[in-house]
Parts: structure tokens; C-alpha cells; sequence
């Protein structure tokens, strides 16, 4: 879901809430980031 709301809205607002959701949503993003 984190993933998936990052890609659709702003990754910095999603980035900053997934962290406080869950925490790990930071990690996956940069690999999300890094990998496409």
C-alpha cells in the first residue's frame, strides 16, 4: 500500500507519513528509487 500511494501521490508527503506508519516504506522507497 505504501509503495503503491508513494508511486501515485508525492514521494517526499508519502515518503514522510510512510515512516511514521511503518517505518520500513523509507527503505523500500529508496530501493523502489534506486532500482527503477
Amino acid at each position: 500500500m505504501c509503495i503503491a500511494k508513494a508511486f501515485r501521490n508525492d514521494e517526499m508527503e508519502l515518503k514522510e507519513r510512510c515512516i511514521l506508519f511503518i517505518g520500513r516504506c523509507d527503505f523500500i522507497l529508496f530501493v523502489s528509487l534506486f532500482g527503477v
